[in-house]
């Protein structure tokens, strides 16, 4: 088989060191840029990607882009597409009003996130921006809903269907983008052994996001310029904040 043929490894069931709820294709590569080859590749954690939309109802291209991205960036697990559509939204009732008229309520996809979480019973769970990183409704009702799963996925009584089938789990850590309590600061911006010296932002700058060349016209500015991950200011892929753990306070703010 040629080099270049993507061999996928199995979703890191039961044994994910973190996952990353992306709610759509080149989120990952933006606002979390940095994160998949670092982890992924330069640490060789077990990563795993839980997209909220399939994007099959759009086009089946962009299910292809993010499989190239996510390889270019060193994830070998293949991730999950997720059953919902993807609706452009300025806010979070909007973005739930437009899922109820597709009759997909609120408990459905809290349900999914709830199933995720106990399947691939991460250490760490990293979610997006609860303002939505531009303001987009997805954005929002994606990290919400994390962190709804994060306090009830330990219990059994609360979708008991994917409990019977996955057994419950409790998230060591949750983090959230741009979340203000409990702050850290990621640096990107280290040269990374598995990539040949490029950081872990340029990896995602240079090889990862180039693959997702339909939203190129859209978000290819959030790079323009910025030479390093620190020079983003806006939106910033290198500020989390610790929304939730079982295990303490983080020390170092930086991991």
């Amino acid at each position: 088989v040629p080099e270049w043929v993507q061999k996928w490894d199995p979703p890191a069931e039961g044994k994910a060191d973190l996952v990353l709820f992306s709610t759509h294709g080149d989120d990952e590569q933006l606002f979390f840029a940095g994160m998949l080859p670092y982890y992924g590749r330069e640490l060789g954690c077990n990563v795993q990607v839980v997209y909220m939309p399939g994007h099959r109802d759009m086009s089946m291209r962009r299910s292809h882009e993010r499989l190239d991205g996510l390889w270019a960036a060193g994830v070998r697990n293949y991730p999950v597409f997720g059953p919902f559509g993807d609706y452009n939204s300025g806010s979070k009732e909007e973005a739930y009003q437009t899922y109820r008229n597709k009759n997909i309520g609120k408990e459905d996809i809290l349900a999914f996130v709830v199933e995720n979480v106990r399947r691939f019973r991460p250490k760490v769970a990293v979610g997006h921006d609860l303002y939505g990183e531009y303001g987009h409704g997805m954005h929002m009702i994606y990290a919400e809903l994390l962190c709804e799963a994060s306090e009830i996925s330990m219990d059994p009584d609360a979708f008991p269907e994917s409990a019977e089938q996955y057994g419950v789990w409790d998230i060591p850590k949750t983090y959230l983008h741009l979340y203000w309590e409990n702050r850290i600061r990621m640096d990107w911006d280290i040269p990374l052994k598995s990539f040949d010296g490029m950081t872990a932002y340029e990896v995602t700058r240079n090889l990862g996001f180039p693959c997702h060349v339909s939203q190129q016209p859209f978000y290819s500015y959030y790079f323009a310029g910025m030479d390093a991950a620190s020079d983003i200011t806006e939106n910033s892929p290198c500020e989390f904040g610790l929304y939730r753990s079982t295990v303490g306070e983080d020390f170092e703010k930086k991991d």
